[in-house]
């Protein structure tokens, strides 16, 4: 083969992965985002929050992150997941996966809410951080 023509097969192989990429990426733009309902939350500091969320199956939904929504009197977290395209039935329960948001202010005197149930999170109380107990999980109550 001539140095010419392989430059060509090398050439139409790197056309050919770029297009594939592409299509791919394009998929996986289209494949729907949904809410997920939150496990827990566990504080680090006054403005950092650990997100524990159900993901589903793994190969058939995809972790998507965690949207935060601050007012003066609530922290409103919005988990979200991405299903995969395909024939088989999938559930958004099961794994949880783990996303740490950061506040623009303390989250102490709010409360924090669970966007896609409603839900108030409870969170460690001020007698607790008094006696300088270490944290617990913000569960849903």
């Amino acid at each position: 083969m001539s140095p010419r023509a392989a430059s060509l097969l090398v050439g139409v192989a790197a056309l050919a992965v770029a297009l594939a990429a592409g299509w791919v990426a394009m998929l996986r733009l289209t494949e729907p985002v949904v809410e997920s309902t939150i496990d827990s939350v566990f504080p680090r500091g006054d403005r950092t929050l650990v997100v524990r969320y159900y993901a589903g199956e793994k190969g058939c939904v995809d972790p998507a992150g965690v949207e935060v929504e601050e007012t003066a009197t609530e922290v409103r977290l919005t988990a979200r997941v991405r299903l995969r395209r395909g024939d088989r039935e999938c559930s958004t329960g099961g794994r949880v996966v783990q996303d740490t948001v950061r506040l623009r202010a303390s989250y102490r005197d709010r409360a924090i809410v669970d966007a896609a149930t409603g839900e108030r999170l409870g969170y460690p109380d001020a007698t607790s951080r008094a006696r300088g107990e270490p944290e617990r999980a913000l569960a849903a109550s």
